[in-house]
């Protein structure tokens, strides 16, 4: 789905101290979101330890796919207001993706899903249902940013 051209995120009420730029090191106040915008392709590999329905010796089957993946990034528009309870307000500013992976031999459609990926101070997150491997992806970012990792 493509955002409406006029949407964006507007804290209401607006914080207080509110930090645009929450990644000095970093022009984008994306930090090292940043990069990762576009789309970007390649080639995986994916296991899975199913259910077996056809007549066997066993109720389970490992199957084994090479894969052809697809993950496309974009900018949410506007700083996301995160409020705290313990802590004081801050903005985050986020990247949504669609993450598409495809059986590389026959073109069969293995995997389909979308998400959010979020920073702010000291803070990188993901919400929804993160990709695959990607708890691998916050932390490989989470070692480039200094005082995150």
């Amino acid at each position: 789905m493509e955002l409406s051209p006029d949407f964006a995120f507007r804290p209401l009420p607006a914080i207080e101290n509110e930090t645009l730029q929450p990644f000095p090191q970093v022009a984008s106040p994306f930090g090292p979101l940043a990069p990762l915008v576009g789309t970007w392709t390649g080639r995986g590999f994916n296991t899975i330890w199913r259910p077996n329905h056809t007549p066997a010796d066993q109720d389970r089957f490992l199957e084994l796919n090479l894969t052809s993946d697809q993950i496309e990034f974009s900018e949410i528009p506007g700083p996301i207001p995160n409020r705290g309870l313990l802590q004081p307000d801050i903005n985050m500013f986020g990247l949504r993706y669609l993450n598409q992976i495809s059986d590389a031999n026959v073109g069969a459609g293995l995997h389909l899903g979308g998400a959010v990926l979020v920073a702010g101070k000291d803070l990188l997150s993901g919400m929804g249902a993160l990709l695959k491997g990607g708890g691998g992806l916050v932390r490989a970012i989470l070692r480039e940013v200094e005082g995150c990792a």
